[in-house]
């Protein structure tokens, strides 16, 4: 689908509002938490991805068309691009930036989580490749995410980049730590 034919993160969060599945209260927290990203990015949800579908795991009770998938076969996906011109070295540094976003935390989303429920997660080491020397995110690109592996307190997770002609232009991988939230004595 076209990108701007899909959902802005706004008419996302819109929807989920009118239908319940996310407070107003919920909304505004997602909103300031991410305002930087969407001051400098366009971004248009995939709709039938789970991200799309649950706020990037915000709108907890909304329900996935993918919930009947194992989580590692479960997708995300997102068109973006930089609302201001960039030189190249600077697309660079904005590709590795989207690249990043949220792939440390893709397993919480995939099950309608997110970094409140989890006590540690980061970033243990990842992988950018970048396999074209025409890269332009001064344009449309699809980033498409999925968790490969989550077991013995990590993820692993792959994210792919297209250009709007359907061209692989990069890829990251990240393996991160994931550690449940520890439930404190007071708390039983």
């Amino acid at each position: 689908r076209h990108p701007t034919k899909c959902p802005t993160t706004k008419e996302t969060i819109e929807s989920l509002v009118a239908k319940g599945y996310v407070t107003n209260e919920r909304a505004n927290e997602y909103v300031t938490m991410f305002q930087q990203m969407h001051n400098f990015f366009d971004t248009n949800f995939c709709p039938d991805g789970v991200g799309a579908q649950t706020l990037n795991g915000y709108a907890k009770l909304a329900p996935s068309t993918q919930d009947h998938l194992p989580i590692t076969s479960r997708v995300s996906g997102d068109w973006f691009k930089v609302k201001e011109p960039l030189s190249k070295d600077d697309q660079i540094g904005a590709l590795a930036f989207w690249m990043d976003g949220g792939l440390s935390f893709l397993t919480l989303i995939h099950d309608h989580k997110y970094l409140e429920d989890v006590g540690a997660c980061s970033t243990l080491d990842f992988a950018i490749r970048i396999f074209v020397n025409d890269l332009d995110v001064n344009d449309w690109h699809l980033r498409e995410r999925i968790s490969q592996r989550g077991s013995v307190g990590r993820t692993y997770g792959e994210a792919r980049l297209w250009n709007n002609q359907g061209k692989l232009v990069a890829s990251m991988t990240q393996q991160c730590i994931m550690r449940p939230k520890q439930v404190l004595k007071s708390e039983l």
